[in-house]
């Protein structure tokens, strides 16, 4: 009894707490709201995003073909529950707002919020409308708040057992009042509403969880109240937003509803990503498309029914802004500023997910959470890819089956053979959709002000708490924790800066370098004075080998292939897996096959020393690659020595675990040596001419070592930390 009664006293002071009379705020309302006022409105914004023409049709007459909702067609005698189940960004709600807007639309039509939350601009028309039904369902939980209290009577407050037959409904009455069934807004019972066959459209119904509410306050109580009144009025219903599906029946039970024997007449249909319109450009996003990529670029680089029309919009946006006129340089500039908009917007985008989505393993299947919390789509067609990928059994874009019918109802419901609670997702391949990581990648800064290393530390805690299934699914991805980690840092850090990389490579391995690559690798006075000309060419080249090598880098599995035009601008860390005697390769933008590079990580217990250090550098130098990367938890060794022997010219950077800068070593083949090494200089030295004649550029090879230590979490167990040994910690 005392469980009973805090719950509903909990009830009564979350809802009680309005300074007006509630019914009399509701009338309030009734007199500012037109539903044909908010269509028009409406309309305006959907005909301004869909202006002009694409492939010689207008793009609303072509968006309009595609629209899933507008295909829709009504049996007679069903009643339908639909979910439109995709992303953020990907157009779900301009699907919406073109079938409530639409002039061959004569089916009666409601379209509002789930929460009063209106900064996306297609949202701002449907203020008035969204505060208008909210209020009334407001005051039915009011009423029923006061129902449980005086008959004691808890099971009032759980919406999924609820009789509803048993009550008036201001949500109802507020129905008809906006489809001028009614001139007033009085409750209205069941049985009374005339709102058979009508169309509500739910957007952003997103069960948000709230550890501080009351259950029966929540959203997902109001969407199930919602679902239960419109099937009980044989009225269709179709929700709208992020991990929905899932999210609204995992916590639905067997209802009254469920056993009035017509569920042969209620359908519920999962309408997934791959029935949405796909991106259509407009005439000057086009322009820019072809700018970047060519004439021909839609069949063989970008993918339109692949990516995300928000993101991909934003990107361009900032590509026109961007000032830099070479377009690898721009298109890096662009994604630091749109991946700081979209980061902006979209509130509850997972750091975790977006570490997750850097992870080449990460094309695999994930938990649903990064449908809400990221940029993934619905995974209802395949158990995910294996190695070799197996074949795929998607289909078609905006196919019949691309709309999933549903069997069973509530805790039972599946989806292609699975319970919905056993769905997963995944994302996209950068392959087909480089635009999501060009713009979560944020110039090199997608975490703000972590680094990943510090993500990656997070990671680690909030998996363990099992707090954040995101977090869960970033620890999982990937068996070798280092490799996937260089993996992600290196891509992340190729989105920063030409002369920005090397600072923000060590800032993700958790070191305060502030210095720009010129700085870094640049030699003292008095050496350029001695090698005046042999040092201007190789400081050149390894400047060009960085910029040409880690430039906007696409994570991709080995056996995934980048399309040529779109090698442009984009370039690729493809993970080997040992495939080919490495751990990584890196390809930069541009058709130039000399920029390439190779990566190693060893993450041993021992400090990598001696004959086994040679081994692994004559296994990453056999690569043939003028960039080399070597990131070890310790090394014991002199590797000046192994590259005074080799037959090439070196640059050396060198980051170690106590040092937040770089050390740069050169090891020219006339001449000086490095200057920080500076032995005697020798008799017979050529001469400056005799040095320029001799010095190629060809010859000069770039190694990167950066030695983490042994004690640094997350690649050391507690067992083999040992603090004498150094450990690096993020630095924010």
């Amino acid at each position: 009894a005392g469980g009973k009664t805090d719950e509903i006293g909990r009830a009564k002071v979350q809802l009680l707490r309005a300074t007006e009379d509630p019914e009399a705020g509701l009338h309030r309302l009734a007199k500012t709201v037109s539903l044909d006022e908010t269509r028009d409105s409406l309309r305006q914004l959907v005909e301004a995003e869909l202006d002009g023409i694409y492939d010689d049709i207008p793009r609303k007459t072509k968006f309009e073909q595609s629209n899933p909702i507008l295909k829709f067609q009504v049996q007679d005698g069903q009643t339908y529950f639909l979910l439109l189940e995709a992303c953020s960004g990907s157009g779900k709600s301009l699907c919406a707002a073109n079938f409530f807007t639409s002039s061959c639309q004569s089916r009666k039509c409601i379209y509002f919020l789930a929460g009063m939350d209106f900064t996306q601009k297609l949202y701002q028309p449907l203020h008035s409308i969204t505060k208008f039904l909210l209020t009334a369902l407001d005051l039915d939980l009011r009423n029923l708040v006061g129902y449980s209290a005086l008959n004691d009577d808890v099971s009032m407050l759980n919406p999924t057992v609820l009789d509803l037959g048993r009550q008036k409904w201001y949500f109802l009455g507020a129905l008809s009042f906006l489809l001028r069934l009614s001139k007033r807004t009085i409750p209205t019972s069941v049985a009374d509403a005339k709102l058979k066959d009508i169309f509500l459209l739910v957007d952003e119904a997103i069960p948000i969880p709230d550890s501080g509410q009351c259950a029966f306050v929540s959203r997902l109580s109001k969407l199930v109240l919602i679902r239960r009144l419109m099937k009980q009025l044989e009225a269709h219903l179709l929700f709208l937003g992020t991990n929905t599906l899932v999210l609204n029946f995992q916590h639905i039970a067997q209802g009254a509803d469920e056993s009035r024997g017509n569920d042969e007449n209620y359908s519920i249909q999962c309408i997934t990503h791959k029935a949405l319109p796909p991106y259509l450009p407009s005439k000057g996003d086009l322009a820019v498309l072809q700018q970047l990529f060519g004439e021909n670029f839609e069949s063989n680089v970008l993918r339109f029914d692949a990516v995300n029309p928000w993101l991909t919009r934003k990107l361009i946006e900032a590509f026109k802004s961007a000032t830099p006129e070479d377009s690898v340089d721009r298109l890096q500039c662009a994604s630091t500023s749109a991946g700081a908009v979209v980061a902006s917007a979209k509130r509850g985008l997972s750091i975790y997910s977006v570490y997750c989505l850097f992870q080449i393993a990460s094309h695999e299947d994930l938990c649903q959470a990064h449908l809400s919390r990221g940029f993934a789509k619905l995974n209802v067609w395949r158990p995910g890819i294996t190695h070799p990928p197996a074949k795929s059994i998607l289909p078609l874009q905006r196919s019949d089956t691309s709309v999933v019918v549903s069997s069973g109802i509530s805790d039972d419901l599946s989806v292609s053979g699975k319970k919905v609670g056993n769905l997963t997702c995944r994302f996209e391949s950068a392959a087909n959709d480089p635009v999501t990581i060009a713009v979560c990648a944020r110039g090199g800064r997608p975490f703000g002000p972590k680094s990943a290393l510090e993500v990656l530390q997070e990671i680690h805690e909030e998996s363990r708490n099992l707090q954040d299934p995101t977090a869960v699914d970033a620890r999982k991805r990937d068996g070798n924790e280092l490799e996937s980690f260089v993996g992600v840092a290196i891509a992340i850090a190729s989105w920063s800066g030409s002369e920005d990389f090397l600072r923000t490579l060590a800032f993700h391995f958790g070191s305060a370098e502030t210095r720009t690559v010129s700085q870094i690798i640049s030699l003292d006075d008095e050496a350029q004075e001695q090698q005046k000309t042999r040092t201007a060419d190789a400081l050149s080249d390894a400047k060009e080998i960085l910029s040409k090598t880690m430039r906007n880098l696409l994570p991709l599995n080995v056996n995934e292939k980048l399309p040529q035009n779109s090698m442009k601008v984009f370039g690729a860390y493809y993970r080997s897996t040992d495939q080919s005697r490495r751990d990584g390769d890196i390809c930069g933008p541009g058709p130039d096959d000399s920029y390439r590079g190779a990566t190693e990580q060893k993450n041993y217990s021992r400090s990598l020393s001696g004959t086994h250090l040679k081994t692994v550098l004559h296994k990453l130098f056999d690569v043939g690659a003028r960039l080399s990367i070597l990131v070890v938890s310790q090394l014991d060794a002199k590797i000046g020595d192994f590259l005074q022997a080799s037959p090439f010219s070196w640059c050396y950077l060198y980051l170690g675990p106590r040092q937040d800068s770089w050390k740069c070593f050169w090891y020219l083949k006339t001449g000086t040596p490095a200057p920080e090494r500076r032995p005697k200089r020798r008799r017979g030295v050529e001469s400056v001419q005799d040095q320029k004649s001799a010095f190629s550029a060809q010859d000069l090879r770039l190694l990167v070592v950066i030695e983490f230590g042994l004690a640094t979490a997350p690649f050391a167990s507690m067992k083999r930390a040992d603090a004498e040994n150094g450990g690096r910690h993020s630095t924010t």
